[in-house]
């Protein structure tokens, strides 16, 4: 197919910025209707298509996350000291210094802390593991511990 546009079948060269497209280009069968600009498009392919699919599904779960989290952990945490996944294994969330419920403004700052205990490679989860109370960072700066319940 030739570029010159003045042969019949020719894309040509693309129209200038506000200008219509040329008009004469017959639609090829099986293609789409033929874009304002002039020219054939280029087809994105299944690698490239993958690719923003998986950028998408990342920032899909990374907003799912923060939005299902600070509403449903804070929200347990302070109207049962539990989500249901420590309820069902008797775990629960109380202050450390005496052991009584915590309220909304301290399950939002501990889970607010929970960030601070992923970003440094998840140190800060680790940390359970060495201390002497089992509290993570985030359970230092809100000032709480987990305990069992039976």
């Amino acid at each position: 197919m030739s570029n010159n546009p003045q042969q019949p079948g020719a894309w040509g060269p693309p129209p200038q910025p506000g200008y219509p497209p040329q008009p004469g280009y017959p639609q090829q069968p099986g293609y789409p209707p033929q874009p304002a600009y002039g020219y054939p498009p280029k087809f994105a392919g299944f690698w490239i298509r993958l690719v923003a699919y998986i950028i998408d599904a990342i920032i899909t779960g990374v907003l799912s996350v923060v939005f299902i989290g600070i509403f449903y952990l804070p929200f347990m945490w302070a109207w049962k000291g539990q989500t249901v996944g420590m309820m069902l294994l008797n775990l629960k969330i109380v202050r450390a210094a005496d052991g009584g419920p915590i309220g909304v403004g301290t399950a939002i700052i501990r889970w607010l802390g929970m960030f601070v205990s992923a970003i440094a490679l998840c140190i800060g989860f680790i940390w359970i593991a060495f201390d002497s109370r089992k509290q993570g960072w985030h359970d230092k700066i809100a000032g709480t511990v987990m305990i069992h319940t039976n």
